[in-house]
């Protein structure tokens, strides 16, 4: 079954996720929580009007915060500090969705991101009678990087490229047409 974790470089966080780190292509990390939902987009604003089509295309790109969503575990307490107490520059957050391993063996992570000075920008907090609480958040970013992965004809994981956009310059600075 595929997994998505998080961490946020500097924290580690006791009673959150049960891996004790994750390969990705920055190394492995330690302090790795599990997510139970990501979400992450990006829109062009194209006008569609009859007959005048010409300049449909603004050119710019607007990006969504991160949204992700988690049960309330160790990692809580980082969260809401975070949301508190970002640093000047914020922190370096990735996230990776991983899937078992072919060989029986841990966790192969098929799709990251990396975001540079993240913000948590909002924090909610749900619950219902009966269920764990469930944390939802944003994050706001600088840079955003996304690297995928893709399997070859033998079921082994190949890199796939990285695409890496800066908000601040407003420019792609690495992506299949770059």
């Amino acid at each position: 079954m595929a997994s998505i974790y998080m961490r946020i470089d500097g924290f580690t966080s006791d009673g959150s996720a049960t891996v004790k780190e994750i390969k990705t292509k920055n190394g492995k990390n330690k302090g790795w929580f599990a997510l139970n939902s990501f979400t992450w987009s990006g829109s062009r604003k194209v006008a569609m009007d009859v007959g005048n089509m010409t300049n449909a295309d603004s050119g710019k790109v607007a990006f969504s915060k991160v949204r992700v969503s988690k049960e309330v575990d160790g990692a809580s307490e980082d969260l809401l500090s975070f949301l508190f107490a970002p640093g000047e520059k914020g922190k370096t957050v990735e996230i990776a969705f991983t899937k078992p391993s072919r060989l029986g063996k841990g966790k192969e992570v098929y799709f990251q991101l990396k975001l540079e000075e993240a913000r948590l920008v909002n924090y909610s907090v749900y619950g219902v009678k009966g269920s764990q609480p469930l944390e939802r958040m944003s994050l706001s970013y600088t840079v955003i990087h996304q690297k995928h992965s893709y399997e070859a004809s033998g079921g082994d994981l190949k890199d796939g490229g990285l695409v890496t956009f800066d908000l601040k310059e407003g420019e792609m600075k690495s992506g299949s047409k770059k």
